[in-house]
Formats: structure tokens, sequence, C-alpha cells
């Protein structure tokens, strides 16, 4: 046990034998009155003790807080920035696949023209074939008048 309890007990039980002379009352009473006072002034301390800390607490939430707002405030930073991103990769996209779409139409429609120019190389070519069997034909019954032509010539005389 502690001293201090030890020589109240002390005191105590010599009091109790002794004849109440009303000293001991008052003493008591003073003692408890010191007690209070101390017990009191120790919850004040504590009181603002913990005052300070709540105040404390609260500018340390106020701090956190305004970290949680900037960390809010970056991200949507990055969102939009990232929304601007995707829109322009987007539209980059969009213009390849219009440029592809149109190369494409273009390839398409330069092989229909080709198509074409051969379908009337093919007309032509025939064309010419017949041209040159009829050149060929009228050549050969020009060369067949000048032989016969010759030889009426020769055999005349």
């Amino acid at each position: 046990m502690e001293p201090r309890i030890v020589k109240l007990e002390t005191n105590m039980n010599d009091r109790l034998k002794k004849p109440d002379d009303g000293n001991t009352i008052e003493m008591l009473g003073q003692a408890m009155e010191y007690r209070f006072k101390e017990v009191d002034q120790k919850f004040k301390q504590t009181d603002e003790h913990i005052e300070g800390l709540r105040t404390e607490m609260n500018l340390r939430f106020e701090n956190v807080d305004l970290r949680f707002k900037h960390i809010d405030f970056r991200f949507d930073q990055a969102d939009r920035h990232s929304a601007e991103n995707n829109e322009r990769i987007n539209q980059r996209f969009d213009e390849v696949d219009r440029r592809f779409t149109e190369n494409n139409e273009q390839i398409n429609r330069r092989f229909d023209e080709v198509d074409h120019r051969l379908d009337e190389i093919k007309e032509l070519r025939t064309e010419v074939h017949a041209l040159a069997r009829w050149m060929v034909g009228s050549q050969i019954a020009i060369a067949i008048c000048l032989l016969g032509l010759a030889a009426k010539l020769f055999s005349m005389g």
C-alpha cells in the first residue's frame, strides 16, 4: 500500500481511540475539501487537455479534408484529361476509318474502271482482229487481181 494511505489509516485508528475533540472531523473535512479541489483541478486540466486534443484533431481532419479535396480535384483533372485524350483518339480513329472507307471506295471504283477498260480493250481487240482479217482478205484479193492483171499483160504481150 501507499505510505500516505497507511499513515492516514494510522491517524484514523489513533483518533478513534481518543475521544473526539471536534478537531478530527474538521481535519477530515479539510482533507476531503483539499482532495475535492485537487480532483476538480485535475478534471479541469483533463478537460483542457481533451479540448486541446479535440482542437488538434479537428485541425488535422480539416487538413485531411483539404488533401482529399485536392486529390478529388486532381482525379477530376485526370478524368477530364483522359476524356479529352480519349476524344482525340476516337476522332483520329474516325478519321482513319473515314480515310480507309474513302480509299476502299476509290480502289473499288478504279478496279471497276480497269474492268471496264479491259472490256473495251477486248472489244477493240476483236474489232482489230476482224479489221485485220478484212485487210488481209482485201490485200489478198488485190494481190490476186494484180497477179491476174500481170498474167493478162504477159499473155498479151
